[in-house]
């Protein structure tokens, strides 16, 4: 009951989520003495988050960390590869223990393929010794963040995520 119960108010939210504009503007941050303007967008399944986050990766020109439990997305893997080949910086945190005991498909073999592609690889572990590194985010350029509950892999773009897109200067 508690399960149906959390996911009828989380539809219900979204539900009410989706009559309104998603896009939020945030201004007067005090920041070393200067206001920032933030950009807050919220996507939910059927908003189509996935390419919009696709094409910014593989247009970013700085740096791009990607943050995750499971990696293991083609399309994110080529634009990952694509931005190295161009200079680009990448920095991919991932869980150690799904590295070491396979739990996720072909993350080894992406992972140790951008390790050669001149990406930083981190193998990372929550605070407890059988902790996990539950972390998912992708930063461009240190000014955009995606940010919410899709782990970076090829059921993300399927499934029922909830994902915030934060831009900043």
């Amino acid at each position: 009951k508690f399960v149906h119960g959390a996911s009828t108010f989380f539809a219900a939210t979204l539900h009410r989520l989706r009559r309104i504009d998603r896009t939020w503007r945030v201004r007067r941050l005090p920041r070393q003495g200067r206001l920032v303007a933030l950009d807050v967008q919220l996507f939910a399944t059927d908003d189509n988050w996935w390419p919009q986050l696709l094409g910014e990766v593989r247009r970013q020109a700085r740096s791009v960390v990607v943050a995750t439990l499971c990696y293991h997305n083609e399309e994110l893997q080529e634009a990952l590869l694509l931005r190295l080949e161009a200079g680009c910086s990448a920095t991919v945190p991932a869980d150690k223990r799904y590295f070491e005991d396979g739990t996720c498909r072909r993350q080894r073999q992406r992972l140790r393929t951008l390790l050669q592609a001149g990406a930083e690889v981190r193998l990372c572990g929550g605070q407890q010794p059988r902790g996990c590194f539950r972390e998912k985010a992708v930063v461009l350029g240190g000014h955009v963040a995606w940010v919410g509950s899709a782990n970076w892999t090829a059921a993300a773009s399927r499934n029922s995520e909830l994902v915030w897109r934060l831009a900043g200067p």
